[in-house]
């Protein structure tokens, strides 16, 4: 018995101590990236206090280029704008944030939906790994609603003991340093996200920072590789559409600005960047929603091929706020 009691005290002093220090560890990952995770707390505080009037969804060309504190008039301190985009999300994961996370919890008046080019394009081999982590993580099958028991009694233990959420990380030397006060915190700081949500990795990146050669391999062996319009893509965007309709007053598709060089990779160049237009149009106008094309712009307001920077995230949002302002939504 007694050594029943000590085993019990240890715990209970491992507890508090592990309760006390819970700052300097990292929080489980839920969702496929700390971005996700990170959102995911953030639109759970916003909600508790309102929601947001107008949110914007959609990809890390999204999560890059909405600063919402650049909108005007203010936002409304109980029902401020959101940036809901995601980096690496198909319109599959935007879809699923949407319907059972961002929309439901946020409920607001206004939606952008920003689209690329990319995410209509089947051909794009990263997009099924995005999105079979997507859904079989254990924050969406949280928000829909379909965790498994042992999923449900482990996340419950979690809210309940800070030891038993944080048991992998504590075996891990580096946290283990940190819980000491040992040392920097390890973070993963790609997806540094601001408190409005955007995305803050790309805004102090420049174009010329990145060899031209390999930003074209890339963007041409995922994004663009053997490009076209998917008629699976073209579905789950037409429900998406539906959705929102049905759950928001005013929707705005936006064709996500682009460079030149972006342009010029893909296999059919201009002819390409038009159909996707076409196609973003005529869904918006089958589906009640307002279509705004982004455009090409220069590289200087760009961090790479397909994410714009600071400087472009500036130019965005005023030209976002100006078009929400000739709609009479804002």
């Amino acid at each position: 018995m007694q050594a029943l009691a000590v085993a019990v005290v240890v715990l209970c002093l491992a507890e508090v101590g592990v309760r006390a220090r819970s700052d300097a560890l990292a929080e489980p990952q839920l969702w496929p990236s700390p971005e996700q995770t990170n959102k995911f707390e953030q639109i759970k505080t916003l909600a508790s206090k309102g929601g947001a009037s107008l949110i914007a969804i959609g990809s890390s060309a999204v999560d890059a280029a909405f600063d919402p504190s650049r909108l005007s008039p203010a936002s409304v301190p109980t029902r401020p704008a959101y940036n809901a985009g995601t980096g690496a999300a198909s319109l599959t994961i935007t879809t699923g944030w949407s319907e059972f996370e961002a929309i439901p919890r946020l409920k607001p008046d206004v939606v952008v939906l920003g689209v690329t080019s990319r995410e209509l394009n089947p051909n794009d081999p990263e997009q099924p790994t995005f999105t079979r982590d997507f859904l079989t993580s254990r924050g969406f099958k949280f928000v829909r609603g379909n965790e498994s028991t042992m999923q449900t009694v482990e996340r419950r233990l979690e809210n309940a003991s800070a030891l038993f959420r944080y048991r992998t990380i504590l075996r891990q030397p580096q946290y283990a340093e940190s819980l000491l006060g040992i040392g920097e915190v390890p973070r993963d700081d790609s997806y540094r996200t601001k408190a409005n949500g955007q995305r803050a990795s790309y805004l102090a990146g420049h174009f010329d920072d990145t060899p031209l050669d390999a930003m074209k391999k890339h963007f041409s062996s995922t994004a663009l590789y053997k490009w076209k319009i998917g008629r699976g893509e073209q579905q789950t965007l037409s429900r998406l559409l539906k959705y929102l309709r049905a759950h928001v007053k005013h929707v705005l598709v936006v064709g996500m600005p682009v460079t030149p060089l972006y342009v010029e990779w893909s296999p059919g160049g201009q002819s390409d960047i038009d159909a996707f237009n076409a196609e973003l149009q005529r869904q918006a106008d089958g589906n009640g929603a307002q279509f705004l094309d982004g455009g090409v712009w220069p590289t200087e307001y760009f961090a790479d091929a397909g994410h714009v920077n600071a400087q472009g995230a500036a130019r965005f949002t005023a030209t976002l706020n100006a078009e929400l302002q000739r709609l009479g939504w804002r």
